[in-house]
This record gives C-alpha cells, sequence and structure tokens, in this order.
C-alpha cells in the first residue's frame, strides 16, 4: 500500500463496512474500516472505509458497480403488496 488514505464510503453499521472491505479484498485493493464516531455511528455514519490514494478511482468503480447490481436485484424481487 502507498499514498494517502481516503475516504470513499461512510456506513451506518460496522457490518456494513466491514462487508465493503470485504468487496475490495477479493479484487485485491487493501482497505481499512476506521471508526468516527462509536456513539452516534447510527446516526452520522460513524464508519469509513478508506483506500490508498493509488486505488481510490478502482475501488470506487468496483463499490459503484456492485452497488447498482446490488439495486437493480431488488429492483426484479416481487414483493407482495402490504395489503395482501
Amino acid at each position: 500500500m502507498s499514498g494517502k488514505l481516503i475516504t470513499i464510503r461512510s456506513f451506518n453499521t460496522k457490518v456494513d463496512a466491514d462487508l465493503a472491505k470485504l468487496r475490495l479484498d477479493t479484487i485485491g485493493i487493501w482497505s481499512k474500516v476506521v471508526i468516527i464516531d462509536f456513539i452516534f455511528s447510527g446516526a452520522i455514519g460513524g464508519f469509513e472505509l478508506q483506500v490508498s490514494e493509488d486505488h481510490a478511482k478502482r475501488a470506487n468503480g468496483f463499490m459503484d458497480d456492485y452497488e447498482k447490481e446490488m439495486s437493480d436485484s431488488l429492483d426484479e424481487l416481487d414483493f407482495p403488496d402490504e395489503d395482501e
């Protein structure tokens, strides 16, 4: 790892941050989860995912693609109406 660490995503829970970290690990990008404020973490996105500046563009692109895939998958699900 070289370069300055920069935050590419913020999360409300450590679990979500750790899952994102694992996604980056699978493509060989080292990342770090940083706790910003544990007491208020749920309210202010207190967990940050950081990568080296050298890998930020690739990491952001990967995370953007992953989040779009997840969003598209959720759109395809057929949830029952609340009235049913």
